[in-house]
C-alpha cells in the first residue's frame, strides 16, 4: 500500500520538476537555433567542406593523375594513411583509369552529378572504395567524400 500524498504534496512534487522541464526545453531551444558552420575535415584535408567552383571549373582541375594518401574508417572520426600506391587518372574525354601499381583496379567513364549549389558529386560505371561521392579540393588535394552514402572518404594528391 502506497502512502497517501495530498494535494499540497503533489503540487510540491510538481513545483520541483519545473526548474528541470523549463532548463530542457531551453536547452532544446538554445541547441537548435545554433548558426550551422561549414564541416572541418581536420583529420582528412585542412580546408572547410565549401565548394566555389562550378562544374566547368571542378572538370578542368580534376583532370590528370592523383595519388591515393587517405582514407577514413567508417564510423569513426579516424582515417589510416595509404598503404598502397593507388593511382587515378581522370582524361578530359571523361574516361578514367585507377591503378593499384601496373594492375588496373577500375576503368571506365565518369561523370560529375550536381546535388546542391556549388556541390557535384563524381559518379562511375562502376562502384569502387576510392573514387566517388561528393567532392572537395583543397590545395593539390581532392577529397572524395563518400561517407554521405555510407561509403569511405577518400584524399588524393595531384602528382600531374
Amino acid at each position: 500500500m502506497q502512502p497517501f500524498c495530498s494535494f499540497q504534496c503533489q503540487q510540491n512534487k510538481l513545483n520541483a520538476m519545473r526548474p528541470i522541464g523549463l532548463f530542457v526545453i531551453l536547452s532544446s531551444a538554445i541547441v537548435s537555433c545554433v548558426k550551422d558552420t561549414p564541416v572541418k575535415t581536420q583529420t582528412l584535408l585542412p580546408c572547410d567542406l565549401v565548394q566555389t567552383l562550378d562544374s566547368t571549373a571542378i572538370f578542368a582541375k580534376l583532370a590528370g593523375t592523383w595519388i591515393w594518401k587517405k582514407q577514413s574508417i567508417p564510423y569513426t572520426n579516424s582515417y589510416k594513411y595509404a598503404d598502397k600506391i593507388i593511382k587515378v587518372t581522370f582524361n578530359t574525354d571523361s574516361t578514367f583509369t585507377l591503378a593499384d601499381s601496373a594492375t588496373v583496379l577500375d576503368q571506365g567513364s565518369w561523370k560529375l552529378i550536381f546535388y546542391g549549389e556549388k556541390n557535384y558529386s563524381l559518379q562511375t560505371d562502376s562502384y569502387n572504395n576510392y573514387i566517388g561521392g561528393a567532392i572537395y579540393f583543397c590545395d593539390n588535394q581532392v577529397l572524395f567524400m563518400a561517407s554521405i552514402y555510407d561509403g569511405t572518404d577518400n584524399v588524393f594528391e595531384k602528382i600531374n
